[in-house]
């Protein structure tokens, strides 16, 4: 993991549980050394949990979009 920038495009996968074993161990180092990046992975870990924990309620569209926008994902209706 040499930057931030890598950081974040392995992360989708990181939080999912679906990265490599040795994608996560360079996350993992890298997060040790940098400080705004596991505040931002924790934070998006804590987001995560507290959307599981409301229990399959549907997010907002807006907010579904300003979501994906923010964390630069296109919305599965937009890939080909």
């Amino acid at each position: 993991m040499k930057s931030c920038d890598d950081l974040f495009e392995a992360l989708k996968d990181y939080l999912d549980g679906d990265a490599r074993e040795e994608i996560c161990k360079a996350l993992e180092a890298h997060m040790r050394e940098c400080p705004d990046c596991r505040v931002h992975v924790n934070t998006l870990k804590g987001t995560i949990e507290l959307y599981k924990s409301v229990g399959g309620k549907k997010m907002p569209q807006d907010a579904r979009a300003r979501l994906h926008k923010a964390l630069k994902i296109k919305p599965e209706w937009l890939k080909d």
